[in-house]
């Protein structure tokens, strides 16, 4: 079961074979990679190259938030396609029926969550019958 790792301390991250070392305050924690399913780094960390390298091939994925807890960015490791995937994608989008079954089913989940937040907001006593009755209709 992958974990997911917090890291609160200034420090550096490495890469020391096929593991993270993380550095902070005189102190070597050893975290193995494949036991890791997010990074949250909070504050300020040091990651080279060969970190991000060691993160993209095991789909390790870092939010970066301030010593606060203020979101700042992530990083996503790269999705890799086969060439196959691109074929059938391409296959799929040249069908007029297919495309017209996905536009369908994306509209239809637009409602539904319309649908959600209209039902909310009533329950919170706001009249809203007037845009729940347009959205049946469609």
């Amino acid at each position: 079961m992958k974990l997911n790792y917090y890291l609160y301390y200034a420090g550096q991250l490495k890469r020391q074979d096929q593991s993270l070392v993380y550095l902070y305050e005189q102190k070597k924690v050893y975290i193995p990679i494949n036991q890791i399913d997010i990074l949250f780094i909070f504050g300020h960390i040091d990651v080279n190259q060969n970190v991000i390298k060691l993160l993209n091939e095991y789909d390790v994925m870092i939010f970066y938030f301030t010593y606060s807890g203020q979101f700042i960015g992530k990083y996503m490791p790269v999705q890799k396609h086969t060439g196959d995937q691109i074929i059938k994608h391409a296959y799929f989008v040249n069908d007029d029926r297919k495309r017209f079954l996905v536009a369908k089913e994306i509209i239809m989940g637009s409602i539904k969550n319309m649908m959600f937040i209209v039902n909310i907001i009533e329950r919170n006593n706001v009249l809203m019958s007037n845009a729940k009755s347009i959205l049946i209709s469609l």
